[in-house]
């Protein structure tokens, strides 16, 4: 299956029948999995114009909220804390939803917490270790930056929504002037 959808000659034994069939397998998987990651990743980079302003610091809880950098990212969150975000990667790259990542300002690339966004700006979850388990609950601290990041949400949105109808109302006139 991996030799048909990289669009390998399947009638090349040397492709059907390798000598190494173990070792042709572990390289079609690192050539497919390096294919996939290139276009998950374009499909990100040009759905992040929409997620300016997302993320950000709050000093006073010693907290960052950031954007993966690439889908290989989100599923390493994923494995880090054993949740299941990784099956988001997809849909975030495809600007569907958005993944952020919530870490401490003292270990910035340790995973910390995992946040989705909807796009209409407001919280759909927020997980830490095994999503915060009977063992493992979430803390004050993070109730509070939900509650800090809630807010800012609605001020970002109403912000957005101004801006839209302001460029709405330029287009309007230069239409009429036209």
């Amino acid at each position: 299956n991996e030799c048909i959808e990289l669009k390998y000659d399947m009638q090349s034994t040397a492709i059907t029948m390798p000598k190494d069939m173990f070792g042709m397998h572990e390289r079609t998987s690192h050539i497919l999995q390096a294919v996939r990651d290139k276009a998950g990743n374009d499909a990100l980079h040009k759905s992040d114009q929409k997620r300016q302003g997302l993320d950000g610091m709050d000093l006073e809880l010693g907290l960052e909220l950031k954007l993966p950098r690439s889908v290989r990212e989100i599923s390493d969150e994923g494995a880090a804390l054993n949740h299941c975000v990784g099956g988001y990667a997809d849909r975030h790259a495809n600007g569907e939803l958005t993944i952020m990542f919530l870490r401490t300002l003292s270990h910035p690339e340790t995973p910390y917490y995992t946040m989705e966004v909807a796009n209409d700006l407001h919280i759909v979850q927020c997980r830490g270790f095994r999503n915060n388990n009977a063992n493992n609950p979430k803390t004050e601290e993070i109730i509070e930056f939900e509650r800090r990041y809630t807010e800012y949400l609605k001020a970002l949105k109403a912000e957005r929504k101004k801006a839209k109808e302001t460029e709405k109302k330029r287009m309007q006139k230069a239409k009429a002037a036209a």
